[in-house]
């Protein structure tokens, strides 16, 4: 039983060990000033929409939503209780299709989209391109971060952030599981081996 505690302990040690550091996303460049960008965000591969959460520096609640071809797929992350690298599933989308996102000031009651025409020309959005293992296993997408004051705030656009993909994601538990699942087999069959009784006979 004390083998199985040690093995156990060792697969949790192992996945914490391997967390990254995640300091490595994109920064806006120009804080202060709006940025001047309008984006056209289409999905690079069949497969599942999704959103990772990376952070927020904002005392309101804010939902992130996503548009997919002109559907609306709803509210997923949220900002004051998602988790860095929590992953929200947006449902299914083919190549191609249009990907617009949205933030919903719920403190505000006020939304702001992708598209700053609807946001009475203000872009409330920055976006960069993404490919990395912050999360620790590879991403390739893009990350958002956004703005959720009226009229864009403060445009230091860091109060939510988020990196979006279409590639096949292997979540984060479903490693921890397999660790730990390897770890049980490793504990049992040294466990097993412990109770075999070796016979001395003597001729």
């Amino acid at each position: 039983m004390k083998k199985f505690a040690l093995t156990l302990a060792l697969a949790v040690g192992l996945v914490a060990a391997t967390a990254p550091a995640h300091a490595a996303f994109p920064i806006y460049p120009n804080p202060g000033t709006p940025n001047p960008a309008t984006y056209s965000v289409t999905a690079a591969n069949t497969g599942f929409l999704r959103a990772i959460f990376v952070g927020k520096d904002a005392a309101d609640l804010v939902r992130l939503g996503v548009i997919v071809n002109g559907e609306n797929r709803g509210f997923g992350l949220v900002n004051q209780t998602s988790t860095f690298g929590q992953v929200y599933n947006y449902g299914t989308i083919n190549a191609g299709e249009s990907i617009a996102y949205y933030l919903f000031n719920e403190s505000k009651n006020q939304t702001y989209f992708l598209d700053p025409s609807l946001n009475g020309g203000v872009q409330h959005f920055w976006r960069a391109n993404y490919s990395g293992t912050d999360f620790g296993y590879a991403v390739t997408g893009g990350f958002y971060s956004g703005e959720d004051l009226p009229r864009g705030g403060d445009f230091d656009y860091n109060d939510m952030s988020w990196v979006s993909t279409t590639g096949a994601i292997p979540e984060p538990a479903t490693w921890a599981m397999m660790i730990m699942g390897f770890g049980l087999i490793g504990g049992a069959l040294r466990s097993a081996k412990g109770r075999q009784t070796t016979r001395i006979r003597f001729a």
